[in-house]
């Protein structure tokens, strides 16, 4: 019995190898994949998806990275501005404890050397995080305005 678009012998239609092809008369129907075949397959999908995960691995350490440095450059800006308060040279250090993340600093304000005025201030703030994280700096110079500048304004 044949129907329309299938071949005789074989429920699913695959082809049908005749008895006086296969070795002492055996009739056999070639339907599915062999060992080969699904073997390759399954390495070609487990590439596939270990190079998915370990592109979503690095795309996370990205964005943590990301995170960290506009954290701690917003923590540089509010420390620079606290400094441009300053009158006094010297270092001096301390932490975030507020800021979840766990944050340090140092601020050293100096003269500047070979600087005439003795209003300006160099200013140069670091930011690290205190787990191991790497350390941002950021360099100004402020000038104390004096009493003078102040009235004219």
């Amino acid at each position: 019995m044949s129907r329309i678009g299938k071949k005789a012998g074989c429920k699913c239609g695959c082809e049908v190898v005749p008895p006086h092809r296969m070795p002492h008369g055996l009739r056999t129907a070639r339907c599915g994949f062999t060992l080969i075949e699904v073997l390759v397959a399954v390495v070609i999908l487990s590439t596939g998806i270990v190079l998915i995960l370990s592109a979503y691995d690095s795309s996370l350490a990205a964005l943590r990275s990301a995170n960290d440095s506009m954290r701690a450059h917003l923590l540089l800006k509010e420390k620079l501005d606290s400094a441009e308060l300053a009158t006094f040279c010297g270092t001096s250090a301390g932490e975030f404890a507020d800021i979840a993340g766990d944050y340090a600093w140092r601020m050293k304000v100096s003269t500047p050397i070979g600087h005439e005025d003795t209003t300006a201030r160099e200013v140069v703030v670091t930011v690290w995080r205190k787990d191991g994280g790497r350390e941002h700096t950021l360099a100004t110079y402020v000038r104390k305005r004096n009493v003078h500048e102040e009235d004219e304004l």
